[in-house]
């Protein structure tokens, strides 16, 4: 209340190097928290506060604090390395799942080259494929189920969202519900697309990250971040959560999250809780991804 004993609400408002910054959350009101997002190496926030008695408002009270970018290490597979996950029950997802990871590429590829598959080797029909589409750099989603002869029946795939940018991290998460394949690329939704024919994704072999074959025409030239996936289908905001916070955000039906922050050796961490961790193959090196969007996050 004020001095006059009249109840005050009060408003915020957030600002991000001048500009408006309109995904505040709430801690006690509406808007006055910011709760996480990417910065660059050097953003300046700054919350504004009015109060109101009903008849006036008060001049604008202001707190700032800037902020720098933060760096993890990443995998740089190169077009000489993949991962190995082994194989496991958990990740038996039925219709409804969702796969999310962090992608640095340096050129467009000329082929279609896997992000991950369980098809692997010559070996034909994978249950899921995902994979930057040859020629447009554009991020491609393939499911398949069952087999005639030597091709894949029935087969669905499609190419969806934006071409991704060389030379920077993009964040890529892709949702199916039933059918229904919805793409997001650094938390803002990109393309929806229904699919017909998609059996539910249960790898019945280890899933390849990085490549589909150990010969370089295979190979992913590039560094990734930060893969998971989740046995149901995330919401718009949960999407965003994952892009901003980190996929430790969203814990429930997680069963897969390999950070790739080592550092070194050729062991990749699953922290989802079911310990199935990744082997690196081939020659991969370790780089950064920061919060600048350059060659980091």
């Amino acid at each position: 209340t004020d001095a006059d004993g009249d109840p005050l609400t009060y408003s915020y408002s957030w600002t991000e190097n001048g500009s408006a910054f309109t995904r505040a959350g709430t801690t006690y009101a509406t808007g006055d928290t910011v709760a996480g997002t990417w910065v660059g190496d050097s953003d300046t926030f700054v919350c504004s506060v009015t109060a109101s008695d009903g008849t006036g408002t008060s001049s604008a009270g202001t707190d700032g604090e800037t902020v720098g970018s933060s760096c993890v290490s990443a995998l740089d597979f190169g077009g000489t390395a993949y991962v190995v996950l082994p194989r496991t029950s958990a990740m038996s997802f039925g219709d409804s799942w969702t796969a999310s990871i962090w992608i640095y590429i340096r050129s467009v590829p000329s082929r279609v080259v896997p992000i991950f598959t369980d098809n692997y080797s010559g070996v034909y029909c994978p249950s899921i494929a995902m994979a930057l589409d040859g020629t447009t750099g554009r991020p491609r989603l393939e499911q398949h189920g069952g087999s005639s002869g030597s091709y894949c029946e029935p087969y669905s795939g499609f190419s969806y969202g934006s071409p991704l940018a060389t030379n920077v991290w993009t964040h890529t998460l892709v949702v199916a519900d039933r059918g229904t394949m919805t793409y997001y690329q650094d938390g803002v939704l990109s393309a929806t697309s229904y699919v017909t024919n998609v059996d539910p994704f249960t790898p019945f072999r280890d899933l390849w990250v990085g490549a589909d074959t150990s010969s370089a025409a295979g190979m992913f030239d590039g560094a990734m971040s930060d893969l998971a996936f989740w046995t149901h289908a995330l919401s718009a905001s949960e999407a965003a959560s994952v892009y901003y916070t980190g996929a430790g955000s969203i814990t429930s039906g997680l069963v897969g999250w390999w950070p790739m922050d080592e550092g070194s050796g050729t062991t990749l961490r699953d922290v989802s809780g079911i310990a199935r961790d990744g082997v690196v193959n081939g020659i991969g090196t370790w780089t950064q991804r920061c919060s600048n969007g350059g060659t980091t996050r």
